[in-house]
Formats: C-alpha cells, structure tokens, sequence
C-alpha cells in the first residue's frame, strides 16, 4: 500500500462562511502597507493586479510575524546545461508587462481571494497529494500518478513539467502537476517538513480555470505552518517576472528545486531554455529535518474532487502514451552531483488515470507519461 501526503493549503484562517471583522481588518492593513511601498502596479485580466515593491520591501520582510531578518539576498544557480528548447517553454501571463529590476510582483489579495482560501480549505478542496512509498492511507476524493523516489538523501529536484490549460476541472476539485521534496515523515509533526512547486487549475482557490504557479511549505507536519504562495511569511521571492499564483500559459515549463551550496537555502528557479532564473526560495532557517536535506521526492499529476463528482481529468486528459510529460528528471546528491532518478512509477486508479516510462532519450532526459480522463467517483 501506499500513503498519501496531503497539503492543507491554508494560511491559518479557521472557520465561519465569510471573513470576520479582524480577519478584514488584517487584510486591509497588510493591502494599504503594501499599496504604499508599491513603485508600479500592474493590472492584467489573467493575472489581476499586481505591486511590484522593491526586494527588501516584500511581506516576508514587511510582516511583523516574520523572523525572516538574516535572510541572503542573493543565490547562486545550478545550470541546467542548455537541453531545454527555447521555443516550446511555457508564456507567463505577466511577461508583457514585468516588474522593474529590482522589484518582485506581488499579487494583490482582495477580500474575496482570501474567502475563496478560507472556502477550499473548508471544503477538503485545498488538499494537494501525490503519492509516496510509506504504508498508510491518505484524504478521500485524491487520485494521482506519479514518480516517487527511493528513499535517499536528496539536496534537489528537477523537471519539466508540461503545463495544460486543462477544461472540465469543476469548483469543487483541482487537477495540477507538481514537485514535492519532503523529509521527517512517520516522526513527530514538528520534525515532518514539506516543500513543493508546479501548476494548479484551482477554481475555487483562484477563482478560474487557468493553470497557475503554486508553491506550498509546512514547517511542522500541517499543525500551524500550512502555507500557500504568500500567504504567509517565509517564501522570498527574487525574480521580477515570476510570482507564486500567477497564471501560465500552455507549454512546457522548467522547475528546479535544490539547496544553495553557500547559504544552505532550498531555491526555486525557472529556466527559457539559456538562461536560468531565480523565482526565489525558503530560508533553510525554517525548517527542521529539511534544513539538510531531503528524505524523497515526488513528480506527478495530481487531481481532487467532492466523493459524489466525477474526478476532473489530469495532465492533458489523456492516457499514457498519449497523455502529458514530465522530462528531463534528475536529483541532486549530497555531495550537489546530478543523477538520474531512481523510485517508481505509481497510480492509484488506473481505469481513470496511469503513468508509464518514455525512457531516457536524447533531449528529453529520463522522461514518463502520465494522465486520463478522470470520471472516478470515490
């Protein structure tokens, strides 16, 4: 059997139908602090309104519930030796009109963005899970089909995930691809840490059906620490182009998770095929068993829906050989050295969902396939 690890993707708001007075009242002071410190902003239909506020003025700076003070403000990157195709990387939403350097774009959280976070995670659909090799049972509603690794001592992850603008995903379920690196499962929850970053078609958390960049952490086994994008202090964010919860266009799309060689950080970057760039990364200093290193890594597709729908479909919707990939797969060892990926293809519903090996080929690296049409109930 398998055990699912599930995401609650909160930032800490607890019950009720809509905001409470202090809850609104937090959000506004937080909105009219950044609003301030903006030094352009930015409206787009697919995107919404984004401030770009200088490095150092962010939230995870700004935000007197942060302890984030010693945070590095630069990184170094690991090359991802030029196999990417330039042609064929995902559009980001944001592209045509980016941030100034310097400046990170924040997205602006409205009243309504922070109810659609409070109603997902009331409604069971703010859970994100993948499959991984412990013996235990996971959240009903959640299918996935994956590649998990060997139990190891990882130091990153990477892979191209091909991002789809996939239809029929209803308001209640969430389908996405996504890379998890987790470590002190099965101990105490203050010792089980958690990081992961890919793409989500999330109507209810986001309010359409537009693939977006999400990111999601927890410090202490989902106890406290559920966060999602920026909704709480602890992601820094770098890049002037790319933002957590921004949408992506159709295409491929590079993710590379792995620890700073200098500072120790877990860093998240993108690549457009030459050169590579820092989206940003959680300070080493936040975590307990991931402040080293990782235990295992996931890739995959992953879907949610309510017991008595339909699953949505996942990945392109199709079926392995036909359906989405994930290329040019790799880890990072302790000693920072690339190797292939060693683990297992999973499913846990085949006649809705499956994964299946491409291989390892020229330009596509170790590569699988995954996906379906969904229609499970259950």
């Amino acid at each position: 059997m398998l055990v699912f690890v599930w995401f609650l993707l909160s930032n800490g708001v607890k019950g009720g139908r809509s905001l409470t007075g202090g809850e609104e009242k937090e959000l506004d002071g937080k909105t009219r602090i950044i609003r301030k410190l903006a030094i352009k902003t930015i409206k787009n239909e697919d995107v919404g309104t984004i401030d770009c506020v200088e490095f150092d003025k962010q939230p995870t700076f700004v935000d007197p519930l942060s302890n984030n003070n010693s945070i590095q403000a630069t990184h170094i990157s690991h090359s991802n030796d030029g196999r990417i195709p330039v042609h064929t990387m995902s559009k980001i939403a944001l592209e045509s009109a980016a941030c100034p350097s310097g400046t990170v774009p924040i997205r602006r959280t409205t009243a309504e963005n922070s109810f659609r976070l409070k109603s997902s995670t009331e409604s069971g659909s703010g859970q994100i899970t993948i499959a991984n090799p412990l013996n235990s049972a996971g959240p009903p509603g959640v299918h996935y089909a994956a590649l998990v690794s060997d139990k190891g001592s990882y130091r990153g992850a990477n892979a191209v995930l091909e991002v789809h603008a996939i239809s029929g995903v209803g308001l209640d379920q969430y389908s996405g691809t996504i890379i998890m690196m987790f470590s002190g499962f099965g101990g105490p929850p203050e010792n089980f840490n958690v990081i992961s970053a890919g793409w989500l078609v999330h109507p209810k958390l986001y309010g359409d059906n537009l693939p977006r960049l999400t990111i999601f952490w927890t410090t202490d086994g989902y106890q406290h620490t559920n966060c999602f994008n920026l909704q709480c202090p602890g992601f820094v964010q770098k890049s002037s182009n790319y933002s957590p919860g921004m949408s992506l266009g159709e295409g491929l799309f590079p993710l590379f998770i792995f620890k700073d060689k200098q500072t120790g950080d877990w860093c998240l970057s993108t690549s457009d095929g030459k050169t590579e760039e820092l989206i940003g990364w959680w300070p080493s200093s936040i975590f307990t068993s991931l402040a080293e290193e990782a235990e295992f890594i996931e890739w995959g597709g992953t879907v949610m829906s309510a017991l008595d729908q339909k699953s949505p479909p996942m990945g392109n919707g199709r079926f392995p050989l036909y359906g989405a990939r994930v290329s040019l797969i790799s880890t990072l060892d302790e000693n920072n050295n690339a190797q292939d990926p060693k683990g297992r293809l999973v499913a846990d519903r085949s006649e809705c969902y499956n994964a299946a090996w491409f291989g390892n080929r020229p330009a596509y690296g170790w590569s699988f396939y995954y996906g379906g049409p969904g229609g499970c109930l259950g």
